[in-house]
């Protein structure tokens, strides 16, 4: 994390990081919806600002191939938005901040 961007977080009590959430989604699509509302929930409770692609299209299906192309260029353009890069999965969590070079964790 960056000297500014880490005192930045320590000195203005009303900035809320925003988080791109990234978790699993294709298999068990049901259950890994519901771990996303847990996770953008978490990142709230946490004091940031959750972005979870998983509940913000739900329209769109990875079956057409057209959206899932759309879906991840949509992806990326709102995790260019985004502060931080928050990685969930079965036994894992991890957090990057956006715009490190080599993805360092904090």
């Amino acid at each position: 994390m960056g000297k500014s961007y880490k005192k930045l977080l320590e000195t203005t009590p009303n900035f809320k990081p925003i988080v791109y959430i990234c978790a699993p989604y294709r298999g068990e699509k049901e259950k890994n919806v519901q771990c996303a509302v847990r996770y953008a929930d978490y990142a709230y409770r946490h004091g940031a600002i959750p972005v979870t692609p998983h509940l913000l299209f739900p329209f769109m299906t990875d079956s057409k191939q057209k959206h899932r192309k759309d879906a991840m260029f949509m992806d990326i353009v709102l995790l260019g938005k985004c502060n931080e890069l928050w990685v969930f999965g079965e036994k894992n969590y991890r957090r990057y901040a956006c715009g490190n070079r080599g993805g360092r964790k904090t």
